[in-house]
């Protein structure tokens, strides 16, 4: 009897979170089936870019805590100005970032 994926997802919540950052690891790496050489060249460049920077001090990181609360600051003032508009039933995905912002 195969499992759905709703069951599967209970019970991969119930993992540790090291077991579910192994779970996800693997089924994201199992949509990777065609690897673009030059993508992940690019890829390659760029982490070791921003290790560059990181290790040079150019940059600082910025602490999980506060990264997740400007997220969900930002996504909670876009849901309260889209219930204060009214549901958009002709939404379309933000052509541009400055598009993003302006929502």
């Amino acid at each position: 009897m195969e499992r759905d994926v709703t069951t599967l997802l209970k019970e991969a919540l119930r993992l540790s979170a090291h077991d579910r950052a192994a779970l996800a690891e693997a089924l994201i790496a199992s949509l990777d089936e065609d690897v673009d050489d030059d993508t992940d060249a690019a890829w390659r460049s760029e982490i070791e870019r921003r290790i560059a920077e990181l290790d040079s001090g150019f940059v600082s990181p910025i602490p999980w805590h506060v990264v997740r609360q400007r997220l969900f600051e930002g996504a909670r003032r876009r849901a309260v100005r889209r219930l204060r508009d009214g549901l958009d039933l002709h939404w379309t995905p933000a052509q541009s970032r400055e598009d993003l912002h302006r929502r």
